[in-house]
């Protein structure tokens, strides 16, 4: 946006013999644009015509030209953020919503298992999962909706002009970028099992809390103070390791992404030269094309991250479906009835 506010101002101030040349440069790109764009779709838009009444009319009326940019901005503004709260707003709701369903599901599951399922489980343990688990889901529900549907769309774009400039250089990114899914998916084995361990740690910790609570007039009476501080002490010990390993995992993500994403970039930069002669790529398209691969780095990188929160989400949905799925192991006969009241 600040780049087009400037060359807009520098095009509307710009004397005649510049203008001149600016319209020429851009109508030649708009040409270009449209024969690789008619050469894939068939459509042929009026894009030379467009320009150049465009910046005729700019540099007739230079205050109205000025007044239509800062409209334009505030217009684009206002919409880029309307959407974005739109986003943000409806992701919150389901991300609410599901909660609500998920814990009213494991609640109506868990208060119809047999009495052998309390006894096997400490009622940390189920507690946890009540909580800590259900969060975990839903955050990672709120960063697939607000960046799993966002960011694919700054990728997608830096493609499509790709595409249009050069279908054999999209090969070659495409390629590069192949060892990016190797990445995601060791990343996301690791942080998998980081997480589960980790929420394994919570409800211990858990467990230890609502014991000490409820026995706590035990621990007063034989003076076990110490040694109850001794046993949260050691568990919130292993669960800060486990949340360490996984804090050094997420951090890793997005300079290894980030690497991998700008290794691949050099090389195809280094072939540039090779692809101008095959095809007689204009070097101008040429620089629209390194910066689309330039572009495809940043929403890679938090696509990179967004894929740890959501392996933390299937890790944490996976504990919570076991308790909505555990079946009694008492099972009433087909044809039993109801005790009256």
């Amino acid at each position: 946006m600040v780049v087009g506010t400037v060359l807009g101002i520098d095009i509307v101030y710009a004397t005649d013999e510049n203008a001149q040349k600016r319209i020429d440069d851009y109508s030649l790109q708009a040409a270009k644009t449209v024969d690789q764009i008619d050469r894939v779709t068939g459509w042929h838009p009026d894009f030379e015509g467009i320009v150049e009444s465009t910046i005729t009319s700019m540099r007739e009326d230079k205050g109205r030209a000025l007044r239509s940019i800062a409209m334009l901005i505030v217009a684009i503004t206002l919409i880029g953020g309307t959407a974005r709260f739109i986003q943000e707003y409806f992701a919150g709701i389901v991300g609410a919503s599901i909660v609500m369903d998920l814990r009213q599901e494991m609640y109506d599951s868990i208060i119809s298992l047999s009495h052998d399922f309390f006894e096997q489980r400490a009622s940390g343990t189920i507690m946890s999962r009540f909580s800590n688990d259900v969060g975990t889901v839903n955050s990672g529900i709120l960063n697939v909706f607000v960046l799993l549907f966002r960011e694919p769309f700054k990728v997608l774009i830096p493609l499509g002009i790709a595409l249009l400039i050069s279908p054999k250089m999209l090969l070659l990114i495409l390629l590069f970028m192949t060892p990016l899914i190797v990445l995601f998916s060791i990343m996301a084995r690791k942080v998998k099992r980081r997480v589960r361990r980790s929420l394994n740690k919570n409800a211990v910790v858990s467990t230890i809390l609502m014991e000490s609570i409820r026995g706590i007039t035990v621990v007063k009476s034989f003076r076990m103070e110490e040694r109850e501080r001794a046993l949260m002490s050691t568990e919130l010990r292993k669960l800060r390791k486990q949340l360490v390993k996984y804090a050094k995992l997420d951090a890793i993500t997005a300079p290894l992404t980030e690497l991998v994403l700008v290794m691949g970039a050099g090389a195809l930069l280094i072939m540039g030269e090779q692809v101008i002669a095959s095809e007689n790529l204009d070097p101008k398209d040429f620089a629209v094309l390194a910066a689309s691969i330039v572009l495809i780095i940043e929403p890679m990188r938090k696509l990179a991250k967004v894929n740890n929160k959501l392996q933390s989400s299937v890790v944490a949905a996976e504990r919570v479906f076991e308790y909505i799925d555990y079946k009694p192991s008492v099972q009433e006969k087909a044809d039993a009835k109801d005790i009256p009241n």
